[in-house]
C-alpha cells in the first residue's frame, strides 16, 4: 500500500510539473523552463515551501490552483502514508481507509479555519495558509502573517504542530480520553515536542535578548521566539528575512531545521526521536541494560541524512562558487529538512535547482521508506525513527 501511495506521490509531482510548463497555465508570456516547472511542483508537493523569484501570486488562476492542489495532495498523502506506516509501531488496529478519512477531515478543518479566520486576505489566500500550516508548508499567495498577528499563534502554529505529529498521535490521544493507554512512541513524541519547543524558545529568546536589549522582552521577543521555535522546525513561513537575523540565530535555525518534526507527520528533518532515542540508549547503558532497537534505526537515518547533506553541499559549492558556503549549507539543510527557509528567494537554474529538488524529494521519500521498513521488520521498534 505504501509503495502504491509513494508512486502516486511521484505521479502527482510529474503531472504538476508538466502542467506548470504550459504557458497558458503558468500565466507567463513564455513557458516555464523544465527546471523551473519541476522545482515549483516538487517545492509544493513535498511541502517544503521555498519562496522563489517566480511567485505563485504572479501565475494565472489555473497555475495557482495547480500549486494549491499540489500542496493539498502532498499534505493528504503525507498524513496517509505516515499513518499507515506508524499504526503498527503504535499497536493501533485501524484501517488505512480510516486513516485517509481522518486525514481528509483534518485538511477540511484546516481549509475552513484559513477561510474563516483570514477574511482580510481572501478565500484562496486564507485556505492556502490553513492547509499549508497543517502540511508544514511555508508557501503563501501574498504574504505571511506578522509575528504580532494573533492568528499566527492561535491557529497556524498549532496546526503546524498537529500536522507534524501525524494521524496516529491524534488517534491515540482520542483513545486515551476513552481510557486506552498511549503507546511509548506517542508518549515520546508528545514529550519531545514540548521539550524541544521549550529548548528553542529559550534559545531564540536568549539570542534576541542579547541582540536587542531587555526593554522589549515580553512584548516582542518572547512571541517572536515562540513562533521561531515552531516555524523553524519545518513550517518555514517567511516571518523574518533570514539575512537580517544575527549570525548566531542563523546557525541556530539550521540546528532547528535539522531536528524537524515527528515521524509519520507532515514535517521533515531528522525528527524528534533522533534526539530521544540516543538519550534513552545512553541511560539504559548506564543502568547495565541492552540498548533499545530504535537506536540502530536512528544511527542509520542520521548517517543517510548527513551523507546526502555532505554530497549536496559539495555539489552546490562546485556549481555556485560565488555564494558563501554557510548560505549554501543553510539552503541544503532547509531543502533536505523540508523547511523552505532561505536567505533570498530561490533564483538558481539548471543543475543547482535540480540539486535542491533532489534534496526535497529525499527529505520526503526516504523517511517514508524507513517507516515502512520499521513497520515490517522482524522486531518492530517501540519508537519510530525517520
Amino acid at each position: 500500500m505504501i509503495a502504491i501511495l509513494g508512486g502516486a506521490y511521484l505521479l502527482l509531482i510529474a503531472l504538476g510539473a508538466v502542467a506548470l510548463a504550459r504557458p497558458e497555465i503558468s500565466g507567463r508570456s513564455a513557458a516555464l523552463t523544465p527546471d523551473r516547472a519541476f522545482f515549483i511542483a516538487v517545492n509544493a508537493a513535498t511541502l517544503c515551501g521555498f519562496p522563489a523569484t517566480i511567485r505563485i501570486a504572479d501565475m494565472a488562476i489555473t497555475g495557482q490552483t495547480i500549486v494549491f492542489g499540489l500542496v493539498l495532495g502532498g499534505a493528504f498523502l503525507s498524513l496517509w502514508i505516515g499513518g499507515i506506516a506508524m499504526r503498527k509501531i503504535a499497536g493501533l488496529e485501524i484501517a488505512s481507509s480510516a486513516i485517509a478519512a481522518i486525514a481528509s477531515a483534518a485538511i477540511a478543518a484546516a481549509l475552513l479555519a484559513g477561510w474563516g479566520l483570514f477574511p482580510d486576505r481572501g478565500p484562496a489566500d486564507g485556505m492556502m495558509l490553513g492547509v499549508g500550516a497543517l502540511g508544514n508548508s511555508g508557501l503563501v499567495l501574498s504574504a505571511a502573517p506578522t509575528v504580532g498577528d494573533w492568528r499566527l499563534h492561535a491557529i497556524l502554529l498549532p496546526l503546524a504542530v498537529a500536522g507534524g505529529v501525524g494521524v496516529v498521535v491524534w488517534v491515540e490521544l482520542f483513545q486515551w480520553i476513552k481510557g486506552r493507554p498511549i503507546s511509548r512512541h506517542s508518549r515520546t513524541i508528545l514529550f519531545m515536542s514540548a521539550l524541544v519547543y521549550l529548548f528553542f524558545l529559550l534559545s531564540f529568546w536568549l539570542v534576541e535578548w542579547l541582540s536587542g536589549g531587555m526593554e522589549m522582552v515580553f512584548r516582542q521577543q518572547l512571541p517572536a521566539a515562540s513562533a521561531a521555535s515552531i516555524n523553524s522546525r519545518s513550517l518555514g513561513l517567511p516571518l523574518d528575512a533570514v539575512y537580517s537575523l544575527p549570525r548566531t540565530m542563523q546557525w541556530l535555525l539550521m540546528f532547528a531545521m535539522m531536528i524537524g518534526s515527528a515521524p509519520g507527520g507532515t514535517g521533515g528533518g531528522l525528527k524528534l526521536t533522533m534526539v530521544s532515542e540516543p538519550l534513552r540508549a545512553w541511560r539504559r547503558l548506564r543502568g547495565g541494560q541492552p540498548v533499545n532497537l530504535s537506536l540502530s534505526w536512528a544511527i542509520g537515518w542520521a548517517a543517510i541524512f548527513m551523507a546526502i547533506l555532505g554530497v549536496a553541499l559539495l555539489v552546490l559549492l562546485a556549481l555556485q562558487p560565488q555564494t558563501p558556503a554557510d548560505r549554501l549549507l543553510f539552503d541544503a539543510i532547509s531543502a533536505l529538512s523540508l523547511t523552505g527557509l532561505t536567505f533570498n528567494p530561490i533564483s538558481q537554474t539548471g543543475p543547482a535547482l535540480y540539486t535542491l529538488c533532489i534534496l526535497m524529494l529525499a527529505g520526503r521519500l526516504i523517511p517514508f521508506a524507513l517507516l515502512h521498513a520499521q513497520s515490517r521488520a522482524a522486531t518492530i521498534p517501540q519508537v519510530a525513527v525517520g
